[in-house]
């Protein structure tokens, strides 16, 4: 598939018309050069971002539809806060969070097959603003999280600068960038009192707000997220499974909810449109787990069935876990491939389930539930198989060894988690 991602400056029709050249070819007389560019590389699908302080905050209606329909193409709108404009107030950086979040959210409704390409295309042409800045950053983030699970390739297309007086003359449009995607996550500065939205004199006493907030922690709490975002980050496939978000479709709504609900968040003063309510990194954070979560459940639907079923994972399950993340990362593969504690194990005669170090031991008599010391440095070399986290047992039906973490060890696990990244 082939995505294009350009933002508008202005009105469509504002654009002066020119010819566009992409190599060797000639398009238009097109305004935009997304135009030009939707049919070079015969894109699939085209997400037209509208800053919406382009839009005049009169009535209940906007001529978003009818810009789409003047640029006849296969471009879907997405209007996203911005200031843009002098007569929009607040956070600029709003226009990144929420640019993710709807690349998130127009991923999760495509039904791309596991082994699909991915092409993305982004035009960075429309001025030198920091809305291409943030633009690129979140088609990257976007391109690199998805990078993890599938073949990702990213190509940056700019512009020669046009004036008036350029009226249907040629004007070129340069590939800049062009490159296979590599996968990789931020590392995220989420601290335990950062909250989804701010500034909390407006979003703390409203009851509405609370609400919708415990919700999505039911469905999928902030120190899950953190735990399984630092375990891909990390290499940890236990991890992985341990914190993956069960109820992601519930949870996902609800943060579209409270999106909405900052968005309208908003009051005029002085002639300006000023956003009472920011988005945080939580955005960020909510984002690329949903991405995760819905690309790993694309791929893996067989193994994370069998984990909900019998909270335990076979050595083949982990195998196919780690060929697939971390394709691209030799130390990791090699260092899964070399850990010996969870290969050849030797269960006959011992009750399950019992700790990976009883059986390394050969002391499975050691009484359950004693105090056990969970290793923060053997805990990241084993890429998570510290023996006196990892149990072993039995999965119903097959009899194939299965691992997972026991529960006196989980909240240690996640705290190793939440503090690496």
């Amino acid at each position: 598939m082939k995505l294009l991602v350009t933002v508008l400056g202005r009105r469509p029709s504002d654009y002066v018309r020119v010819l566009w050249q992409v190599g060797e070819k000639r398009y238009g007389p097109f305004g935009p050069p997304a135009q030009a560019l939707v049919e070079y590389e015969q894109a699939d699908h085209a997400l037209l971002l509208i800053p919406d302080s382009l839009i005049e905050p009169q009535g209940e209606s906007h001529p978003v539809q009818e810009w789409v329909a003047e640029l006849d193409g296969p471009f879907e709108p997405l209007v996203l806060p911005s200031r843009y404009a002098p007569k929009v107030e607040g956070n600029v950086l709003d226009f990144y969070y929420a640019a993710l979040f709807h690349f998130v959210d127009w991923f999760r409704e495509q039904s791309l097959k596991p082994e699909e390409p991915l092409t993305i295309v982004l035009e960075g042409s429309t001025g030198l603003n920091v809305l291409q800045l943030l633009l690129y950053r979140a088609v990257v983030d976007f391109a690199q999280t998805l990078a993890y699970t599938r073949e990702v390739n990213l190509k940056v297309y700019t512009a020669d600068p046009v004036n008036p007086k350029m009226v249907e003359q040629v004007v070129a449009l340069h590939l800049t960038e062009s490159r296979p995607v590599i996968p990789a996550l931020s590392r995220l500065g989420l601290h335990q009192g950062i909250e989804l939205l701010l500034p909390g004199k407006i979003v703390g006493p409203d009851h509405n707000f609370r609400i919708k907030r415990d919700e999505l922690g039911r469905y999928w709490h902030k120190d899950d997220l953190r735990a399984f975002l630092a375990a891909v980050y990390q290499g940890i496939p236990l991890g992985i499974l341990t914190w993956y978000p069960a109820q992601d479709k519930k949870a996902w709504r609800v943060l579209a909810e409270l999106y909405t609900y900052a968005s309208r968040k908003t009051e005029f003063n002085d002639g300006k449109l000023v956003r009472l309510i920011e988005l945080t990194e939580w955005w960020c954070a909510y984002a690329l787990g949903m991405l995760l979560a819905v690309e790993l459940q694309t791929h893996f639907a067989e193994l994370l069935d069998r984990w909900k079923r019998t909270d335990l994972a076979t050595l083949q399950d982990l195998e196919k876990l780690v060929e697939r993340l971390y394709r691209h990362a030799p130390v990791l593969r090699n260092r899964f491939q070399a850990e010996r504690t969870i290969r050849d194990l030797n269960v006959n005669g011992v009750s399950l389930p019992v700790l990976l170090d009883d059986i390394m031991r050969g002391s499975a008599s050691r009484e359950r539930g004693s105090e056990r010391r969970v290793n923060r440095r053997n805990f990241f070399a084993h890429m998570g198989f510290e023996r006196n986290a990892v149990e072993v047992g039995l999965i119903p039906d097959s009899g194939e060894i299965g691992f997972r973490y026991s529960e006196n060890s989980k909240k240690t696990i996640q705290r190793f988690l939440r503090t690496s990244v």
